[in-house]
């Protein structure tokens, strides 16, 4: 026994400083993802990620990250484009700046002259959830005319999707992609 014990206790000693060693490199790891995760350079990753709805396809979690915290892409611009089309019929003819204050997620896109929804495009799509309206996330609205409203008493294109089962759980989705102490890494980081 004195023989086995003579042995043994080198080499626990041994393991004793290798997982010493083992541990100290995994906690740098883990603090350096922690406290670099999800931070990217405004300077490069702006030009690489566009925030004009169309330019936009399937993110990773970084660039959701971004995203999330830069927000709704929102441009004030002085004067929208026009629909000459609705305009000849005397409808709402161009976007309206003031939709941001009453829709917080409301996004507009220069490019393709059409709104979209922030949290549907980034969060709309999970499966056995209501999904999300093609219009808010892809396509864009661009006929500005029942936005606000569609008659006495009933609601415009606006309030309708604010309002909507799927712009609800994807809102949900967002919120909770946004809470940083639900994220998985960070939940593991707090473990120790």
């Amino acid at each position: 026994m004195n023989i086995f014990l003579l042995k043994t206790q080198p080499l626990s000693k041994e393991i004793k400083v290798l997982s010493s060693a083992i541990y100290y490199l995994c906690s740098l790891k883990l603090n350096f993802i922690s406290t670099n995760r999800g931070e990217i350079d405004d300077k490069n990753d702006e030009n690489l990620i566009s925030r004009d709805p169309p330019d936009n396809k399937k993110f990773t979690d970084d660039e959701s990250r971004y995203l999330t915290t830069q927000g709704p892409f929102q441009p004030k611009m002085s004067v929208y484009p026009q629909n000459l089309e609705l305009k000849n019929k005397k409808h709402q003819c161009s976007f309206a700046a003031g939709w941001y204050g009453q829709y917080n997620y409301l996004k507009y896109s220069k490019i393709k002259d059409a709104a979209f929804c922030f949290c549907c495009r980034l969060f709309g799509q999970d499966p056995g959830d209501a999904r999300e309206e093609e219009t808010w996330t892809t396509k864009g609205i661009g006929s500005w005319s029942k936005m606000k409203g569609r008659g006495i008493q009933r609601t415009g294109k606006l309030a309708t999707h604010f309002k909507s089962a799927a712009h609800k759980a994807a809102e949900e989705r967002l919120q909770i992609f946004s809470n940083k102490k639900s994220n998985v890494d960070l939940m593991i980081n707090a473990d120790r």
